[in-house]
């Protein structure tokens, strides 16, 4: 009997596998801002992404739609609240200047 945890996080090949997809897809499908919502570990641009097992059943669960409303009210992006400009590229959030207080 195994009684060893289920890993919560997955990374791209691992949840690529559990969805019966390449990959490659799942990374196409991050980059256009579709798919099931991944979790960025970490705040750079070239950070890693993971896939949480409750977002791929939810996103499962929901007929596997390509556009996801994303947290923030906003389609494509990540978990950590990032938003995705035109042509899908990350757009940098405002910085304040100070001058709003």
């Amino acid at each position: 009997m195994n009684t060893a945890p289920e890993k919560l996080l997955l990374n791209r090949r691992e949840a690529a596998a559990l969805l019966g997809r390449r990959s490659s897809t799942l990374r196409e499908w991050h980059i256009r801002g579709v798919g099931p919502l991944v979790t960025k570990l970490g705040d750079l641009p070239q950070s890693r992404v993971a896939y949480a097992r409750e977002d791929l059943a939810a996103w499962i669960r929901s007929g596997c739609p390509m556009h996801v409303a994303r947290p923030g009210g906003f389609s494509g992006g990540t978990r950590s609240g990032e938003a995705r400009g035109a042509r899908g590229r990350f757009t940098a959030k405002p910085k304040s200047t100070g001058a709003d207080a």
